[in-house]
């Protein structure tokens, strides 16, 4: 090789580095960017996306960013935690999201987006505590994002109360669980908006990526929805997002549809 070529060589080989150098390290967490909708769309609400990180099976609680989320000191907090630990995190692949244990024999409920691209990857959900269970998607419905998974226990297990759909009233404190950006067991405050007329419920309870799937939850401590997707407050994209969440309605009939011949969710004391 002549002296031309060994030097287009070595400017080949310099560039290649230089590429290398600026781009993103291959699986490093992606957290994306929270999609929105404005406030006149007629769709309900716009997936969060959940927390992504790298695939490894060795990995406990791989996330180690800290969100953004103040912990709600008031009353109605103290209701909400007494759901904590039926609040599980939901390892899906790469996908992060939450879930609530909604039957002492481990049926755990979260979104259907949360679950969609598992393909053919591990699934296992850990409680605050740091229990972990293996489990597997057994129904969804794409249309209200709902997922009911199956974890492998021979535990009885706590479990998130369903509320009765008589005591979701605008205007009430409510309150979210989840993992944001993969911290599990944050919990955040709100108000109950508005009941829209395809019963999701809209609340400016604030969320993050891995929120998806977590429950809503009165201030007694009992799901009135399952929290889905965000919107932003006005046309110029400004300010706090408002949240939104699958009423309780059709959760309860989602899980009584597909729980087969397990015996009925227990019901609110």
């Amino acid at each position: 090789m002549g002296f031309k070529g060994l030097l287009l060589a070595a400017v080949l080989i310099a560039a290649a580095r230089i590429c290398t150098f600026f781009l993103p390290t291959q699986g490093a967490p992606d957290f994306g960017k929270m999609p929105r909708i404005g406030p006149g769309s007629d769709q309900p609400y716009s997936s969060l996306p959940s927390a992504v990180f790298p695939i490894s099976p060795d990995v406990h609680n791989p996330v180690q960013a800290e969100p953004d989320v103040a912990q709600a000191p008031s009353s109605v907090a103290t209701g909400c935690k007494s759901a904590s630990p039926a609040v599980v995190t939901v390892y899906a692949g790469r996908e992060i999201g939450s879930g609530s244990i909604v039957s002492s024999d481990g049926l755990v409920l979260t979104n259907n987006h949360v679950v969609s691209r598992l393909r053919q990857r591990s699934l296992y959900v850990e409680t605050l505590e740091g229990t972990r269970y293996d489990g597997q998607v057994v129904a969804t419905d794409r249309r209200n994002d709902l997922a009911l998974l199956q974890i492998e226990t021979q535990a009885m297990l706590p479990i998130v109360r369903l509320a009765s759909n008589q005591i979701t009233e605008v205007g009430q404190s409510v309150c979210a669980i989840g993992s944001p950006l993969g911290k599990a067991g944050v919990l955040t405050e709100g108000r109950l908006l508005k009941i829209r007329s395809n019963g999701d419920l809209e609340s400016n309870v604030l969320l993050k990526p891995g929120s998806s799937g977590g429950p809503l939850l009165n201030a007694q401590g009992e799901m009135i929805g399952v929290n889905k997707g965000v919107a932003k407050r006005s046309e110029s994209g400004g300010g706090d997002r408002n949240s939104f969440a699958t009423s309780i309605d059709a959760v309860r009939e989602f899980i009584q549809q597909n729980r087969l011949s397990r015996p009925s969710v227990e019901p609110k004391n």
